[in-house]
């Protein structure tokens, strides 16, 4: 009998922590959706202050989803691409670049395990969650 009970314990503490990932990945897009808006309207990159005051939201485990950019703010020019973007690296090990900007929930550790604020995010390891959008999708949506 201990061993049926610990065993479906361990499923379903799998089948929350899925439920838990999936809620915050919803969330990461829902906000995403919310900055790409302001950016098509405005043909600006979002100001921080912005995010906090539109589209932040907290994720599954109640931290609040970090925005960064380099280009606050920065008009965006359709004849060229924006200068100071971000590169990452995901957990596959794929190098992403020409990223504008970049949400990221510290997943169910709740413990940040990159640092937010450089040039180059190496997510490849740690359990945070992220999306990103990156240059040529931005002006995509604003020039097109």
């Amino acid at each position: 009998m201990g061993i049926i009970l610990f065993v479906a314990t361990g499923a379903w503490n799998m089948l929350v922590k899925g439920r838990e990932i999936s809620a915050t990945r919803n969330m990461l897009k829902s906000t995403n959706n919310c900055l790409l808006s302001y950016a098509t309207a405005a043909k600006r990159v979002p100001l921080n202050i912005y995010y906090k005051n539109q589209c932040q939201k907290k994720d599954t485990w109640g931290r609040s989803i970090l925005f960064h950019s380099r280009s606050y703010g920065e008009k965006i020019n359709c004849l060229s691409p924006i200068l100071r973007s971000i590169t990452i690296k995901d957990s596959d090990g794929n190098i992403h670049q020409n990223i504008s900007w970049i949400l990221v929930s510290s997943g169910p550790n709740k413990k940040l395990d990159v640092r937010i604020h450089s040039q180059f995010l190496d997510f490849s390891k740690g359990d945070d969650l992220f999306i990103f959008v990156t240059d040529p999708e931005l002006h995509g949506n604003v020039c097109h």
